[in-house]
């Protein structure tokens, strides 16, 4: 990263730092007892691309620090940041990324309140939106686990949603997080087959 700070610098591409800084922040947060050191440098560039009207920078500036610390930090610091994100995609017009302020709204709501009825409030709209396009394939994962825990048979369509959107990326990741949730949901419907 600081490379290729000192290469936009030298070529007068200073347009770059921000998505730079965000590359640079969500990496040093991957790293082992760094993530707030992490998301201390993830709000160096949301700073610095809110400046530059760089709405895709922040946007992912803040989509990285919220998967870096929202079940560490407290409730209020990651709404906070989800508040941020939204005015963002209101100012900037970046309606594509509304689907991801409410999947963050719903994992809050799941996993930091506990409140599987307001989590499922917050991506009532998956199918419509998976239609669209504008859905990531983690978002119908994240809708699919939602219906199983409250035993809806919804999670199964969403989960082949999920299945078909991840199709083409070959992430093994991504297939292995749909796999085993195939298999919580084959294994709770008694299907041996499947398990």
């Amino acid at each position: 990263a600081r490379r290729a700070l000192s290469l936009a610098e030298e070529v007068g591409a200073e347009h770059l730092r921000p998505g730079i800084l965000v590359n640079e922040g969500s990496a040093i947060a991957d790293l082992a007892g760094r993530w707030e050191e992490g998301a201390d440098r993830l709000e160096q560039a949301i700073a610095a691309a809110i400046d530059q009207g760089d709405a895709v920078a922040a946007l992912r500036g803040l989509n990285n620090l919220l998967d870096a610390g929202y079940l560490y930090w407290p409730p209020a610091r990651s709404e906070a940041y989800v508040e941020r994100m939204e005015a963002v995609v209101a100012s900037s017009g970046r309606l594509d990324w509304a689907v991801d302020v409410a999947g963050w709204r719903a994992a809050l709501a799941a996993d930091v309140q506990g409140d599987l009825v307001a989590a499922r409030d917050h991506v009532a709209g998956l199918h419509h939106e998976a239609t669209t396009g504008t859905v990531q394939w983690w978002m119908l994962l994240n809708g699919a686990r939602l219906a199983f825990e409250v035993d809806d048979r919804e999670g199964a369509e969403l989960l082949e949603l999920a299945r078909h959107r991840a199709g083409s990326t070959g992430n093994k990741e991504e297939w292995f997080s749909i796999d085993m949730l195939a298999v919580e949901m084959a294994s709770r419907d008694g299907d041996a087959s499947d398990v």
